[in-house]
């Protein structure tokens, strides 16, 4: 695949909205944006402060809450909650900052560098096709396609644009984890929803809540494995729910010989996160973090809807 260019309208961007995104000059500018209700945020940090008793005894409260929204001031701290992301944390041995370190010093020998994105492929692929299959050829094959899916991972945010501070984040989160999972190594959509979460949370927790999301059973444990099992199971059931609720839309659908397979694959294993608004994206991600993956079928079929 070749190079993502900076489009123009990139190019002639001077601003950034309310969520980080490129803001083109020649588009409506976007509306003021109010400042969070202070009363809500009172309300979140109470929740977040007796955290274990309000989720035990009254959860309902939680999800009332969420319904009011969720505002960016306290996201970090309430997606860490729901996530438990701590817990893998305290329970591992794994050590992220040395494990970045390590990474470091295996790109200063390959030499490459955290910026360059596509240009380290060269050298990459020479690696590879000189290499023996050992653990860390396998290591350099997930660097390749991590670096590739860097490149095209949100360029038009201003953490992820060629020269955005979060790319070297991402990078860091990405190849860590393949070495502290690498069972599941890296999978194409992993790269998204570590974005995601590098948008709100500083980079070691953002990789601790890529470790909860991709291997608790409430998320998406063994989504990303090599033969992608639970995903098919997942666009079964989202079929069977689309032909109850929307019957008409699922049979002509059959007719075209589209199976859910082939369009939901971008909803389950990047988290919904290419839809076009960024409100709908964090409402759903907000929902998804909070109920789990029973919630992932059923905002697919209101998504589908929605997009009809």
């Amino acid at each position: 695949m070749e190079p993502v260019n900076e489009d123009k309208t990139l190019k002639r961007a001077v601003s950034y909205d309310c969520h980080g995104f490129i803001v083109d000059e020649e588009s409506q500018p976007e509306p003021p944006q109010e400042g969070s209700d202070s009363s809500l945020i009172q309300s979140w940090t109470s929740v977040c402060e007796r955290w274990h008793h309000v989720q035990n005894k009254s959860p309902i409260k939680v999800r009332n809450l969420l319904k009011k929204g969720l505002p960016t001031e306290v996201r970090s701290r309430v997606w860490k909650l729901f996530l438990n992301s701590e817990a893998p944390k305290q329970q591992s041995q794994f050590n992220y900052q040395s494990n970045v370190k390590a990474l470091m010093v295996m790109l200063e020998d390959y030499g490459i560098s955290e910026e360059a994105g596509y240009a380290n492929l060269k050298e990459l692929n020479k690696t590879i096709a000189l290499g023996e299959q050992n653990d860390s050829v396998t290591s350099v094959v997930y660097l390749r396609q991590i670096l590739m899916d860097i490149d095209r991972t949100f360029p038009e945010h201003q953490l992820f644009t060629s020269d955005g501070p979060g790319r070297s984040s991402l990078l860091h989160v990405l190849a860590v984890y393949t070495q502290y999972n690498p069972t599941v190594g890296y999978c194409q959509g992993m790269s998204y929803v570590a974005a995601m979460l590098l948008m709100y949370l500083d980079e070691e927790d953002a990789f601790w809540a890529v470790v909860s999301l991709f291997e608790a059973p409430k998320y998406l444990a063994n989504f990303y494995d090599s033969e992608f099992s639970k995903l098919q199971r997942f666009a079964d059931v989202f079929a069977m729910l689309l032909k109850d609720r929307q019957c008409q839309l699922a049979t002509h659908l059959e007719h075209l010989g589209l199976h859910p397979l082939m369009y939901t694959v971008p909803w389950f294993l990047c988290l919904f996160t290419f839809l076009p608004c960024w409100d709908t994206v964090l409402l759903i991600c907000d929902l998804l973090l909070l109920e789990g993956q029973y919630l992932h079928r059923y905002m697919s079929v209101c998504t589908h809807h929605t997009l009809a």
